[in-house]
């Protein structure tokens, strides 16, 4: 199955993170080493030059394949709105943490309750 053509719902923001991150992690974990990279696992090795043995070589293949993959899964699955919100990102793990940064905060219904718990039993 090509992965990289599978599309879910686009993450819109707050309202659907939760089941978006669910769903992109999935496709994620289906691409060989993309959510090494989201994760951090992988990280990106020193630039390859022409004095680079070849395992050199073959690690920084594997870090831009990965990672270009897990790009292209996460901006072609947010809407153009949250995609200007991490488009000065350059690599999937900043373009993830970004995201978990913006969105992934208290849950606003839990501050509500906390709000409401807190002013009833204020003491007298």
């Amino acid at each position: 199955m090509d992965f990289n053509r599978v599309q879910i719902k686009q993450f819109e923001g707050k309202s659907n993170w939760l089941n978006w991150k669910g769903r992109v992690s999935i496709l994620l974990r289906g691409i060989q080493d993309a959510m090494d990279v989201v994760k951090g696992k992988l990280e990106k090795p020193d630039e390859s030059n022409a004095d680079a043995t070849e395992a050199q070589r073959a690690a920084h293949t594997k870090y831009k394949k990965a990672d270009s993959s897990a790009m292209i899964i996460l901006s072609t699955n947010m809407s153009e709105e949250t995609y200007e919100k991490v488009r000065s990102h350059t690599s999937a793990r900043e373009v993830w943490l970004e995201l978990h940064r913006l969105f992934n905060g208290i849950n606003e219904d839990r501050v509500i309750l906390g709000m409401w718990i807190l002013n009833y039993f204020k003491p007298f």
